[in-house]
């Protein structure tokens, strides 16, 4: 993650340790609680999902939020 935090894949105020929390959850989860198996496309899928979310975001003025 420290890697691609510094290639700009992932935005740079990334928490890493909260992204390894995010990251680490589901695959405990399905492996221990539904014991479903972990298979590539589902930790594809997780890894997909979590640096979508934690991606770099353009830049855009911040909205008024006094409403």
């Amino acid at each position: 993650m420290k890697t691609a935090q510094q290639q700009r894949q992932l935005a740079p105020d990334f928490d890493r340790d909260l992204g390894m929390a995010l990251l680490s959850g589901p695959l405990y989860y399905r492996f221990l609680v539904t014991q479903e198996p972990l298979t590539h496309d589902y930790v594809d899928r997780v890894l997909h999902a979590l640096f979508t979310g934690m991606g770099p975001r353009p830049e855009t003025a911040t909205p008024d939020r006094r409403t």
